[in-house]
């Protein structure tokens, strides 16, 4: 393996061009690297709710379900798992950062790890109520013992329409990530950096085209082969300022289009904030 040129901690900032394609946003002269995940915020998150929010709107809706279920006679199985937020995973959304984590953890996300319920394992009469379909994808016949056919899309959908929507938000924030990130990969700035980024990596034996090769060509490999490429995978992240660049790209798109949605997401954010409301009185009297 050819020696990779060593990485420099602590490099100063890095200096960028202009955007020569139409349409790129303009960044500052120069972009400071990040040498760690808790550097990264992106613009929208501004308007992400936080997991003590989303923590009182899933037991809200628990319990909204749990009540729909039992006028069929069923018990809910499932008890409260705890969901992934809009922006988790944010801190590898350009990959590895931290040279010395990746070189201990690899590409795990360590004390990240998610606990539930476990997998659901419902009955056949459960899952019909809960989804209003049958396990076999029929529709539900199942009746209440007052004659009552189940609510449309099942007790988990009736859950959601008494708490009285408010799901704007999370669409117009996924949809300000999906499209920053697509206008990210297509950007000359940040193709430029993975390109610099693949050539050192080459430098060490490796052929990758874009960063997520590295961690997919490893995927199933033994921990300390996993661990030996996110750090060279960080280093060379590292050695040219891939993160950083990549940040200050998205983070320029993503206030292009927060901007372009005008007053949709501050009323977004209000129908949220009371949906939460909502939520929590359900919570206090369920």
């Amino acid at each position: 393996m050819r020696r990779l040129i060593a990485a420099v901690a602590g490099a100063a900032a890095i200096a960028l061009p202009a955007g020569c394609a139409t349409g790129e946003p303009g960044l500052p002269p120069s972009v400071a690297p990040i040498e760690h995940g808790t550097q990264l915020h992106l613009p929208i998150a501004g308007y992400v709710p936080s997991a003590e929010e989303d923590e009182v709107i899933g037991r809200a809706t628990l319990v909204l379900t749990e009540g729909c279920a039992r006028r069929f006679g069923v018990h809910y199985t499932v008890g409260s798992v705890e969901q992934p937020g809009i922006l988790d995973g944010a801190d590898r959304r350009y990959g590895v950062i931290d040279v010395e984590e990746a070189a201990r953890s690899g590409y795990a996300r360590a004390g990240k790890e998610r606990r539930g319920a476990g997998p659901w394992r419902p009955s056949g009469r459960e899952y019909e109520v809960v989804t209003g379909r049958t396990p076999t994808g029929g529709p539900a016949t199942a009746r209440a013992a007052d004659g009552a056919p189940v609510p449309a899309g099942g007790c988990a959908d009736e859950a959601w329409r008494r708490l009285g929507g408010g799901g704007e938000l999370t669409r117009l924030v996924d949809e300000v990530l999906r499209e920053s990130w697509t206008q990210t990969r297509a950007d000359s700035r940040a193709r430029a950096a993975e390109t610099a980024w693949t050539e050192c990596m080459r430098e060490a034996g490796h052929d990758f085209h874009h960063r997520w090769d590295a961690a997919e060509s490893v995927g199933t490999s033994p921990p300390a082969e996993q661990r030996t490429m996110a750090k060279l995978d960080a280093t060379c992240a590292r050695r040219v300022n891939y993160v950083g660049i990549w940040h200050a790209v998205d983070s320029a798109y993503q206030e292009r289009a927060i901007a372009r949605l005008g007053d949709r997401l501050p009323r977004a954010s209000a129908e949220r904030r009371d949906l939460i409301a909502r939520a929590a009185g359900i919570v206090g009297t369920g």
